[in-house]
């Protein structure tokens, strides 16, 4: 990468001493877009530029300097350069890092890196102009986006008439979210102080903001050491704000009671609650997003249609064990309600679709289903990875992981002879952990596979279907070229349907179609 970047010469202009808080403004508005993706770039990109757009001003000074501490990647890449550090005031992170005239040869090198890490550094035209906002930016906050600090600011104080305190009736008034905890919170944010402190409210939700350490800082802060508090407010307030009801909001505490192995009146174990249950971690975050007065992340997806089995809260817990890039919207594939009760119509329209929740009601009305991680492909071969996993919606909201024990997931076949004809995961012949059948009538489910986590989802051996859907969340995934050459040599006829005389000969002479039990099968006929 060094060798590939060619230093660019800079004309520097002389700029008067008396720009230097300027200049400090515009280092400090630079570094606010940048430091945060400056944190995860290589070395190996950045300090080829940096070293040779500094070595090209010959006349850098090593004059003192202030780089922030919480920025220790910007802050080992300036001083492998030799550039002198004095870590003083955290907020202003360049302070006379470098004399006047060196400030052109340091805007292309952040313009360059920003470049890089893909965000915008500020126009050359408003740098002059930067300064009164920037420099008000609240010390010791790095989670929060400083327009949305300041914004937080200006409304805490507009409510206290420009103080810095916030009395009991004033919190209430402008948090409503908190509701009927909102009196115990102000309580337990009160710092041995008669009225909150601006600083200690903002500092708290910035810690709420950032990892799931300080996240549990916060909860245990907020909310106490009972288990049954800390989980019970945060699922009411989400709920509320969503305008949930009191059935789905009991759900959502079961769920997440389920999930709680240990007591939480620690930090060190609300942090292990949010590693095994990051739902309850991104539940929390969207509370102190409404706080800023951001719309938040519900983290419940998106539906093409309504659905007939899947609830909110359902769709929310079953969402959350998804691979990342398919949490945003679900589309519906199929439905027995509206698409016609046919396992031919179900084939024609989730076959190759991509990965695939399969939910079903049955007769006795429990709900239960699968996730195929590849979809379904209608053939011998089975699908998928240990990604795929078992659900049950009711009579309990709980999901069953693969063990990795197996490498056969998501199957699905029709018009064979020898091989199981239906749709189904992990199994053979009649034993599957879930399985529907061609008929499409019934299905058949074995209790604790060793394939999954113990389960019994639809708690019968066998059972009758009521309702079905498939659902595809996410977008279509594209075919590889290897996968379109593949179709296209499956395309092809074999050599008995090429040469009917051949194959009539052949049945007259009494040889078998030993390859007959393992073709394709035939086109589905149109129930339409």
């Amino acid at each position: 990468m060094a060798d590939e970047t060619k230093p660019v010469q800079v004309k520097q202009e002389p700029i008067d001493d008396s720009n230097m808080s300027d200049l400090t403004s515009l280092i400090q508005g630079v570094l606010q877009q940048t430091q945060d993706r400056f944190q995860h770039m290589s070395d190996q990109i950045i300090r080829p530029i940096c070293c040779s757009r500094i070595r090209s001003n010959s006349r850098l000074p090593r004059t003192e300097g202030v780089l922030s501490s919480a920025n220790p990647s910007t802050s080992s890449l300036l001083s492998a350069h030799s550039l002198p550090i004095m870590h003083a005031d955290r907020t202003n992170p360049f302070f006379y890092l470098f004399r006047i005239n060196a400030f052109s040869s340091y805007v292309a090198v952040v313009s360059q890196c920003s470049l890089l890490v893909g965000c915008t550094a500020p126009p050359l035209h408003r740098i002059y102009n930067m300064g009164a906002d920037n420099s008000k930016a609240p010390r010791g906050i790095r989670n929060i986006e400083a327009a949305d600090a300041v914004a937080f600011i200006k409304r805490f104080k507009t409510e206290t008439n420009g103080k810095d305190k916030m009395n009991k009736e004033q919190f209430l008034k402008t948090y409503p979210i908190f509701r009927d905890y909102g009196p115990k919170l102000f309580f337990q944010l009160l710092n041995n102080e008669p009225q909150v402190s601006l600083s200690t409210w903002l500092k708290t939700i910035d810690q709420a903001m950032g990892h799931f350490d300080t996240l549990a800082a916060v909860l245990h802060r907020c909310f106490g050491e009972d288990k049954n508090v800390i989980i019970g407010n945060v699922v009411k307030i989400y709920c509320a704000e969503l305008e949930m009801s009191r059935q789905e909001q009991v759900l959502l505490f079961d769920y997440f009671d389920q999930q709680v192995s240990d007591e939480l009146k620690k930090p060190e174990q609300i942090e292990r609650f949010l590693s095994a249950c990051p739902l309850f971690a991104y539940i929390a975050l969207f509370i102190f997003q409404r706080v800023l007065e951001k719309p938040g992340d519900s983290k419940i997806p998106v539906l093409s249609e309504k659905s007939a089995i899947f609830g909110t809260i359902d769709s929310l817990i079953i969402n959350s064990h998804l691979p990342f890039d398919r949490r945003k919207e679900w589309t519906l594939l199929y439905s027995n309600q509206t698409m016609g009760h046919s396992f031919s119509q179900m084939v024609k329209r989730v076959n190759g679709e991509g990965p695939v929740l399969v939910v079903i009601r049955s007769e006795k009305k429990i709900r239960f289903g699968f996730f195929a991680s590849a979809g379904v492909h209608a053939g011998p071969q089975y699908q998928g990875s240990a990604e795929c996993f078992l659900f049950q919606l009711h009579p309990k909201l709980v999901t069953y992981s693969a063990t990795g024990r197996t490498d056969n997931y998501a199957y699905l076949n029709y018009q064979q002879q020898t091989l199981p004809n239906g749709m189904g995961l992990s199994g053979r012949d009649d034993i599957w952990p879930l399985f529907i059948r061609e008929e499409f009538d019934s299905g058949t489910c074995q209790k604790n596979s060793s394939f999954y986590e113990p389960c019994f989802v639809a708690e019968a051996e066998e059972f009758k279907i009521k309702t079905i859907e498939v659902w595809r969340p996410g977008n279509k995934p594209q075919k590889t070229f290897e996968e379109q050459v593949e179709m296209a040599e499956k395309s092809e006829k074999s050599v008995i349907d090429k040469d009917p005389e051949a194959r009539a000969v052949l049945e007259m002479a009494g040889k078998s179609m030993h390859s007959e039990a393992y073709r394709e099968p035939a086109p589905l006929l149109s129930d339409e």
